[in-house]
């Protein structure tokens, strides 16, 4: 991962963000692919998506949440993983997501 400055047309400023090799599998070979993760998503926000990532601000808050970015804005919780089919603790994200802070399998959130 490595931090860059990139413009954004929606805050009109440049913004911090993310370039992560993310393993995308298609398959038969894992191939890695650049994702932007926007560091500075939130309440300055004016659109329903980021014209940096080009996702919905709470994709990009359950991204930060997976790659364990910003740790101060994400409550965190012990649930079972459905990955690691375990007790582990997960780190919730805005729209309800919870990512698995050892395995990062992330689910949807839904109080029993």
């Amino acid at each position: 991962m490595r931090e860059i400055t990139m413009y954004c047309s929606g805050r009109d400023q440049d913004v911090r963000v993310i370039l992560t090799d993310v393993p995308n599998h298609d398959g038969q070979a894992t191939i890695f692919d650049m994702d932007v993760v926007c560091l500075e998503i939130g309440e300055s926000c004016t659109g329903a998506l980021c014209p940096v990532c080009a996702l919905p601000p709470d994709a990009i808050d359950a991204k930060l949440a997976k790659l364990g970015l910003r740790p101060e804005v994400h409550k965190k919780i012990m649930a079972k993983c459905d990955g690691c089919d375990r007790e582990t603790e997960h780190v919730m994200s805005s729209g309800g997501y919870v990512s698995c802070t050892e395995c990062k399998t992330t689910r949807r959130w839904q109080v029993a």
